[in-house]
């Protein structure tokens, strides 16, 4: 059985993270989604078929593939995109887009240091 843990900085084949790094950008990408007021349940359609995705992709099919992620991950990275939609929903203020560009670009950057 795989071992689980709520924070880390990335998946290994042995071991399932709730939250990575990334969720960071899947929070920034809710505040993105309501600041451009796609509708919620829109929203929420098209992030669960993004995570449904990459739960395909790199968790099914992939087992030799040096990329992970895990059903929790998944889960854990809808809710963190869902909270950062209504905290983006209270917040138009605030610079969402420009945000989400930095994270993803930092992570991009971090040359496959985090999963």
């Amino acid at each position: 059985m795989r071992e689980k843990k709520l924070l880390g900085l990335t998946e290994t084949k042995t071991e399932d993270v709730v939250l990575t790094p990334w969720s960071a950008v899947h929070f920034a990408v809710g505040g993105t989604a309501a600041q451009l007021e796609i509708g919620f349940w829109w929203f929420q359609l098209f992030h669960a078929l993004y995570e449904t995705k990459d739960y395909i992709l790199t968790y099914k099919t992939n087992d030799d593939s040096e990329y992970h992620n895990s059903f929790i991950n998944s889960v854990g990275d809808h809710i963190v995109a869902t909270i950062g939609y209504e905290i983006g929903r209270r917040h138009k203020r605030f610079h969402w887009k420009t945000s989400t560009i930095v994270l993803y670009g930092a992570m991009v950057l971090s040359n496959k240091e985090f999963g």
